[in-house]
């Protein structure tokens, strides 16, 4: 029987997901603002993404990339929805 090349160790290397601190904290910030009824008009906006925190759906594209870099042999289909 012929061993299957994807059972090799460390297929892929593996990452874990850091959500950004700004972000989280903003986000339990604004939670507190809202229940106490202050107009979005008077809020703070939302920061921007920080590059060195990226979202859990670009690690993803990139695992997925490095994947079908090592493993061309290989065909991926997948959907991603958010409902």
């Amino acid at each position: 029987m012929k061993k299957s090349s994807l059972r090799k160790p460390n297929l892929c290397r593996w990452t874990v997901y850091m959500p950004d601190p700004e972000i989280s904290s903003w986000t339990k910030e604004e939670k507190n603002v809202k229940k106490q009824g202050l107009p979005k008009s008077e809020r703070l906006s939302k920061p921007g993404n920080d590059p060195d925190y990226p979202k859990k759906i670009q690690l993803a594209l990139i695992l997925l990339k490095k994947f079908r870099k090592n493993h061309p042999e290989v065909t991926v289909k997948c959907v991603l929805a958010d409902a």
